[in-house]
């Protein structure tokens, strides 16, 4: 094995011991180690996958790790498992694995032929969505998302801070005795949306610079290379982002992005599967029955703010959020259409409906759903039987 590649297996494993405080999902990870598949910590640019990674490295007792986008294995990957495997490691840490040619046949072979575990990064959703392997059965995801609120408070302001149920937040009482406690962090909001989710803003104030660097990157590197994108399919899917970015949500829909846009319908909506998949746009699919099935979509969180001012865009930015903490907490989320068949600020929950903004505070009639319980979240907060703070979502685990 080249010397090189030893020396900066160690060098990672020092600077793992240099972030003593560990995310959250190190426990999830941790407790997956063993699983017979490979895993993938998988999110978006700047979410701390790579410092996740050498902090793992640090602790485990018999690991390698190797970052590929910045040295490929000439010989494969393979090659290098099996070699490894040979000398006892029993887990082979690879850093933005999406860099090394071949790597989906690589990684078939080493699950087929055993003897040590796989945990890889990889910034490319669309490497792993476009194989052309069946990884399946032998890759599992570990989502790593932008922090939570909650948790940007411990890494941010030294702050650790309790967490609130979803039972509790729906509940009145328990929901203002937390409210109590955690009133402070409402004046955080701005800050947050406008970049601090991102882990890279700890060291970087200024997030807009590096998310900008980031949809370039997706943009002029990762469909070209995954979705095998055109140039001036590029361009579309550009004018595609901008198009969405700058329009009030309610007006997006596949046939309004591609007028815009200047592509057929058929592209729109292909573009948005593929930045969805990059991490830049989120889909809500409506509910109740007999409704069309047309998403609305979303930015992920902060994105928009390359388009327009927050205070231009402070509503569809508070929707981004909503959407973005739902999937974090892995609750089912729907939009509501009006009996007209408008799309609304109001998401069904797993039974609760919620609306963003503050907008109506009256129950109204949703085609192809009968609306129960409702809470209406708002910012600035306010809280009764039927409002909540926006930012508390943010606070729930």
């Amino acid at each position: 094995m080249e010397k090189e590649l030893i020396e900066a297996s160690e060098k990672a494993r020092e600077d793992g011991k240099a972030y003593p405080r560990e995310r959250e999902a190190m426990a999830e990870l941790t407790r997956r180690m063993d699983e017979p598949s490979a895993l993938a910590l998988i999110g978006p640019r700047g979410c701390g996958k790579t410092i996740l990674l050498k902090q793992l490295h640090a602790r485990a007792k018999s690991s390698f790790y190797i970052s590929l986008d910045a040295q490929p294995v000439s010989g494969g990957l393979f090659a290098l498992a099996k070699e490894l495997a040979e000398q006892g490691v029993r887990y082979l840490l690879a850093d933005e694995i999406h860099a090394q040619p071949n790597f989906e046949g690589d990684l078939k072979k080493i699950y087929d032929f055993g003897g040590l575990k796989v945990i890889f990064t990889s910034s490319s959703a669309l490497a792993l969505h476009e194989s052309a392997y069946d990884l399946s059965r032998r890759v599992r995801l570990l989502p790593i998302r932008p922090f939570s609120m909650r948790e940007w408070a411990e890494f941010a302001k030294n702050e650790k801070l309790p967490a609130i149920s979803w039972e509790h937040w729906l509940d009145e009482k328990t929901a203002r005795e937390y409210y109590g406690k955690t009133l402070h962090m409402e004046a955080e909001f701005e800050r947050f949306v406008g970049g601090a989710a991102y882990p890279f803003s700890l060291r970087e104030p200024d997030a807009m610079p590096l998310l900008k660097q980031i949809r370039q990157t997706i943009l002029h590197n990762d469909l070209p290379k995954h979705a095998h994108l055109m140039p001036e399919e590029i361009a579309e899917a550009e004018n595609l982002l901008k198009f969405i970015g700058r329009a009030a949500v309610e007006d997006i829909n596949y046939s309004s992005i591609a007028q815009n846009a200047g592509i057929s319908k058929y592209k729109a909506q292909k573009y948005v599967d593929l930045l969805e998949r990059a991490f830049v746009l989120q889909r809500v699919w409506p509910a109740g029955t007999n409704v069309m099935r047309e998403p609305k979509i979303l930015m992920a969180l902060s994105f928009r703010l390359l388009y327009r001012q927050m205070e231009d865009c402070i509503g569809g930015l508070r929707e981004d959020f909503f959407i973005s903490e739902m999937t974090r907490l892995g609750r089912e989320t729907h939009y509501l259409k009006s009996l007209r068949g408008e799309k609304t600020p109001d998401y069904e929950v797993e039974g609760t409906v919620i609306e963003i903004g503050g907008v109506s505070k009256s129950l109204r009639q949703f085609k192809g759903f009968s609306a129960g319980r409702k809470l209406i979240l708002t910012h600035p907060g306010r809280l009764d039987f039927e409002r909540r703070p926006l930012f508390m979502t943010s606070m729930i685990a």
